[in-house]
């Protein structure tokens, strides 16, 4: 008959193996998860339909310096997005992440980390668009190096392209005449492009 100490030694081990058996299941299931991720191309995810996009909430202040996030979603719920920590003062884009995620609840989380720092606002692909472009051409014309993926988010911007009611997007320090993506003169926006002006007070 075993001892009491045998008792425990075994319910001990017995809990050791379930642990193992826990962490080994987890690991797997990561693995497999980031098997999955890298199996999304942006060749791919960009003929998929339009997310909501953000930006940060200076992004029409002289100079500022914001997140701007490009996303494309598949019906089935993954996603495809461009960070870009953006500076349109000088140095362009200073950061650029794509993010291949399964789910919107991963993207959700990785927005609701962001906004601790900076408030996002949920705004038209086109403006995130214009945005990217003008801080790029500014930061290439002051000889800043630019993100080697540049060419990868172009590829998922698409045939996303910011029309006459999308706002100008200024580069440069305050004063300054910068660089200018700029459209041609235009009857006032309706609509969210109406709101979103009326409430940046513009």
């Amino acid at each position: 008959m075993a001892s009491k100490q045998d008792r425990i030694a075994e319910k001990a081990r017995a809990r050791k193996k379930a642990r193992d058996r826990e962490r080994h299941r987890v690991a797997a299931s990561k693995r497999q998860h980031m098997s999955k991720t890298r199996d999304i191309s942006v060749e791919e995810a960009a003929a998929w339909p339009l997310g909501e996009c953000y930006v940060g909430d200076k992004w029409h202040e002289d100079g500022a310096r914001v997140p701007a996030i490009f996303v494309r979603k598949h019906p089935s719920g993954r996603v495809m997005a461009a960070s870009m920590d953006v500076d349109l003062a000088e140095q362009g884009i200073i950061e650029l992440e794509l993010w291949p995620l399964q789910t919107v609840n991963e993207l959700n989380m990785k927005l609701a980390a962001m906004s601790q720092d900076t408030p996002l606002l949920v705004v038209p692909a086109e403006l995130v668009v214009r945005i990217a472009r003008v801080a790029y051409e500014h930061g290439v014309k002051e000889e800043y190096e630019q993100p080697e993926d540049w060419a990868k988010v172009e590829l998922l911007f698409g045939d996303v392209t910011p029309g006459a009611g999308t706002p100008d997007v200024r580069a440069g320090r305050g004063g300054d005449s910068g660089a200018a993506a700029s459209a041609p003169a235009a009857a006032e926006p309706e609509g969210l492009w109406g709101k979103l002006k009326a409430r940046l007070g513009f």
